[in-house]
């Protein structure tokens, strides 16, 4: 094996798959007219990421960008008045609890949901690309279009945050803004309100990705890369949230391996630049291609 694929949501939409952050907000507000858990994310997800959002890339940058101060000030966990509707499964008894009951955590729901959002993801589609079954796969995708459409085995593949054919691995989302907990504490106020402000944003810590432990804990995936010579980049947003990886990438792989980076948008050609640059890639030995 001396190939290297690495995969973002971009395959998955090239090949008519509604796997887009856009799909998945679109299926989770029709969903949440008689669920008081999905309300409960699109709730969060409106007030504090950002509704303006395409593609996952564009959905982590948000979260990740959430204003410490709001967050700190918010009750987490509770419904705002204007979701109090009757017809909405459990929501009399958030009613009864005047308004003091509290849900699942952002992460806990916010996973829960997405898990069964994946689920419902129609990935019968037709294969156009000549893939190698014998190559590599580090995919961040949490679908089965590489295993169902081009029959690429599992053992093959690394879902780096997790797969919709693994119940056991939790599906990964989340930003890389880390804040400390205990610079919202806020001097003279009341233990109880400082306590609940530090909850508030270790709640969002929670979405952090490990990034470094997720590495880690796929080490024996790297580990088979030492005789990698071509880097096949499809579908990938070039954001500096999944950076690590191809810094690991990188390291694993033979120092003149040749890397082939694919864009879509211009926007994505500007990030391989920048990419080539951080990574240090030689330029000779990277080809970039509109995918």
């Amino acid at each position: 094996m001396d190939t290297l694929y690495i995969v973002g949501n971009g395959f998955d939409i090239h090949h008519g798959i509604k796997s887009s952050y856009r799909d998945f907000h679109q299926w989770i507000k029709h969903e949440s007219v008689n669920n008081v858990r999905f309300a409960f994310t699109v709730f969060q997800l409106e007030k504090f990421f950002n509704d303006n959002c395409i593609l996952w890339s564009d959905f982590e940058h948000n979260m990740g960008e959430y204003d410490v101060e709001t967050v700190a000030n918010q009750r987490f966990g509770l419904f705002p008045e204007a979701l109090v509707i009757e017809d909405i499964e459990g929501m009399n008894d958030i009613v009864i609890s005047s308004g003091l009951s509290y849900l699942d955590s952002l992460s806990e729901t916010l996973t829960s949901v997405f898990r069964k959002w994946i689920k419902t993801i129609e990935t019968d589609k037709e294969p156009d690309m000549s893939l190698s079954d014998s190559a590599l796969y580090l995919t961040f995708n949490y679908t089965d279009t590489l295993e169902k459409l081009y029959g690429i085995p599992f053992s093959n593949i690394l879902h780096i945050h997790g797969s919709i054919l693994s119940e056991e691995t939790p599906l990964i989302v989340g930003h890389n803004h880390k804040v400390d907990p205990l610079s919202v504490a806020i001097k003279g106020n009341d233990f109880r309100d400082n306590n609940e402000r530090i909850d508030r944003i270790c709640e969002m810590n929670s979405l952090v990705k490990p990034c470094y432990e997720i590495i880690e804990r796929n080490s024996f995936f790297f580990e088979k890369l030492n005789t990698i010579s071509q880097i096949v980049v499809l579908g990938v947003s070039y954001n500096d949230i999944d950076l690590p990886y191809f810094r690991k990438v990188k390291a694993s792989v033979l120092p003149d391996a040749v890397w082939k980076m694919g864009w879509h948008t211009k926007k994505d050609k500007d990030k391989i630049d920048n990419y080539q640059h951080v990574l240090r890639l030689a330029g000779e030995k990277t080809l970039q291609f509109q995918f």
